[in-house]
């Protein structure tokens, strides 16, 4: 199986410890953090230290175990990665810190780590991450991430676990389909916002919709949430899986809701495994809601017009 939780922070320990080549290999990097002291451990429990001992792993967010050769490549990709972050650990908070205020501290490396390098490979490595070659790798680099519109809000887990935790929300690996939600996702800080730049892209991608208990095209329905439609395929026999329970295309769709107006407006579909009966307890999830007591957004009738006349509206609307 692949590595995650503890025996991925012993992975990373590992490789820290003894190495998977010399510390010379060429890895390009952005660093600009600043802590940690010369002489002392530096596998504190900084969140910014990617050595750092990890929480103790939730056993429902964990992926599923991989066996034989893909295993193999998880476990050695994993090293890899680990390997990378060590050396930028190591460059960030030692060398770049110390080479112009206490050069001849870098002449060795920190003693906590004195025997697991040779002091060869050792100065090699400072000699190259000091070297104007590598000065204009990384302003190069800083120059790109600075361009970056979109504000990333994976978190420490990464890209990784919130794509784990999406494929466990839907029920299914993520398909092309569903690149869209990720990237909301991904880019959704923890107030559940996106900023500026990415709601105009968001708004871009989405099927935005109202959500009735009662069908709004009758005399005063009542509007209970908000949110947006996942556009996504129904399998041959024309359904969807929606939290284990198949649901017939054509009569319902799954919708995220975002902002709730009757927080104990009870769900047509409750999400049972979860608890989850009412509006309010099912905000930022996916839910089966039926087609006839959605509403698309007056700005987005648009987009649905064109699913449907691209051919595509039996398998997306």
């Amino acid at each position: 199986m692949s590595p995650f939780g503890t025996k991925s922070f012993l992975l990373g320990k590992t490789v820290k410890d003894y190495g998977l080549s010399t510390l010379t290999m060429d890895d390009p990097g952005d660093y600009d953090d600043d802590f940690a002291l010369w002489g002392q451990s530096i596998g504190g429990e900084s969140e910014s230290d990617p050595a750092a001992p990890e929480l103790e792993p939730d056993p429902d967010s964990q992926p599923k175990k991989k066996n034989g050769p893909e295993a193999k490549h998880s476990t050695l990709k994993t090293a890899g990665r680990r390997w990378k972050d060590w050396k930028a650990f190591l460059t960030r908070n030692l060398i770049f810190k110390y080479k112009d205020k206490v050069p001849a501290m870098l002449d060795r490396p920190p003693d906590a780590y004195a025997s697991c390098y040779k002091p060869e490979d050792w100065k090699e490595f400072v000699a190259k991450r000091c070297s104007p070659e590598w000065e204009k790798k990384r302003k190069k680099m800083q120059d790109i991430r600075s361009q970056n519109t979109y504000n990333h809000h994976a978190g420490r887990g990464g890209v990784k676990k919130v794509e784990e935790k999406l494929e466990k929300e839907l029920g299914h690996q993520l398909t092309i389909y569903d690149r869209a939600d990720l990237w909301i996702r991904i880019h959704t800080n923890k107030n559940g916002e996106l900023d500026g730049p990415a709601q105009e892209v968001a708004d871009r991608i989405r099927l935005r919709c109202d959500m009735y208990v009662i069908d709004p095209k009758e005399k005063d329905p009542v509007l209970v949430a908000s949110g947006y439609v996942k556009l996504e395929k129904a399998d041959k026999e024309g359904n969807i899986i929606i939290h284990g329970v198949k649901k017939k295309f054509d009569d319902f769709k799954r919708v995220f809701i975002e902002k709730v107006v009757e927080e104990n407006a009870i769900l047509p579909c409750p999400i049972e495994h979860e608890g989850f009966d009412t509006v309010g307890l099912a905000v930022n999830n996916f839910v089966a809601w039926p087609k006839n007591l959605i509403n698309i957004h007056p700005d987005d009738l648009a987009k649905k017009l064109m699913i449907v006349s691209s051919g595509m509206g039996m398998h997306y609307w």
